[in-house]
């Protein structure tokens, strides 16, 4: 009978890619001979369970396994405990993501940094700036001024930022204020919250007035702070990316007069300090509330909605959300039917009850 390149050995034979089946001439491939759960517990062997439960000891980097126990429907690999190295506690995938964040604001901090913010007359190709801020690590500012811009301010921009046409009438044009920005830009990183805007704004305020943009070493806050939340948008494949004033309430960043520059750039610096100050890749525990403790089941603890519904939004998951739940203190109402139902007088069926 000849066996089939896809078909997998029994039991104690692991699968073997085709490829290698061929190459073998179809053979199958020597038998691995598993142990016994008692045949294990004599020789010492561990897994990594008991490992940790009895001895505090877990597989080491280079640690290869002794044996394996078969279960039944799989095997499991077995350890020599004077081969392991002692237990610690290691990280996952989403607290080494933040590590990862928190090692790189610390890293733009410690390399001097500056945070810039603009506010302009627009989002399109023909809009410029009026308004830009810049701040040193410290908070300081070095360079905090109105700019006058070459056309009118829309009123829907002027809604948004309050800046009136009247308040940059006596301000500096862009080439007054173009040396001491680029002074201030020269050979430092950038950070602003959605780096990739102010970038270009800064690009099409210097073609307005015909002159060269400096080129930016840039860093987006904005950016970094979604890949630490960790909110996914799969409908665009990446991490969704929050509002300044979502970021700075989650930090506890407060900050009057947003969509200011400097207000704005005062709390990008204060989402970037709070990443800095996060080297061990945690959220704050948020408050907690026992709820009321039921008849033979243990109390609970859970975070209130304020926790949930203002800093870690993604953690309810859809069924906790849309969830109904009972008020007791308002009673059960039941709602008249729009329609009787026939069930409530019943009719006999081909003349059976």
């Amino acid at each position: 009978m000849k066996i089939k390149s896809h078909t997998f050995e029994r039991l104690n034979r692991r699968p073997l890619p085709p490829g290698l089946r061929h190459q073998q001439g179809g053979r199958m491939p020597k038998t691995r001979n598993h142990l016994t759960p008692a045949e294990a517990e004599a020789k010492g062997l561990l897994c990594r369970k008991h490992l940790k439960e009895r001895f505090r000891l877990m597989p080491g980097l280079n640690t290869k396994p002794a044996g394996s126990v078969w279960q039944g429907q799989g095997a499991y690999d077995v350890y020599n405990p004077a081969e392991c190295v002692p237990w610690r506690w290691m990280p996952g995938r989403a607290q080494v993501r933040r590590q990862h964040v928190a090692a790189q604001a610390k890293d733009l901090i410690a390399a001097g940094c500056i945070v810039l913010d603009t506010e302009t007359t627009g989002l399109g190709d023909d809009a410029e700036i009026c308004e830009i801020t810049i701040l040193d690590v410290t908070g300081a500012p070095i360079l905090d001024t109105l700019v006058r811009p070459t056309r009118p301010i829309p009123v829907e921009a002027t809604a948004i930022h309050k800046i009136t046409d009247a308040m940059v009438a006596s301000a500096p044009s862009w080439p007054e204020v173009a040396e001491q920005y680029a002074a201030a830009v020269a050979g430092r990183t950038v950070v602003a919250y959605n780096v990739a805007f102010d970038a270009r704004l800064l690009r099409q305020t210097y073609q307005i007035h015909g002159l060269t943009a400096p080129v930016l070493t840039t860093a987006c806050a904005m950016l970094m702070y979604a890949e630490w939340h960790g909110e996914y948008d799969r409908s665009r494949d990446r991490w969704r990316w929050l509002k300044l004033i979502e970021a700075a309430t989650d930090c506890g960043v407060a900050e009057d007069g947003a969509h200011r520059a400097l207000a704005d750039a005062r709390m990008t610096l204060g989402v970037l300090r709070y990443l800095q100050r996060r080297t061990n890749g945690r959220r704050p525990a948020g408050p907690k509330v026992a709820t009321v403790p039921q008849e033979g089941r243990p109390q609970k603890l859970s975070a209130t909605p304020d926790h949930f519904g203002k800093v870690l939004p993604h953690v309810l998951s859809r069924t906790q959300r849309h969830r109904a739940r009972h008020d007791p203190d308002r009673p059960v109402q039941w709602l008249q039917p729009a329609q009787a139902c026939p069930a409530d007088e019943p009719q006999p069926l081909d003349g059976q009850p």
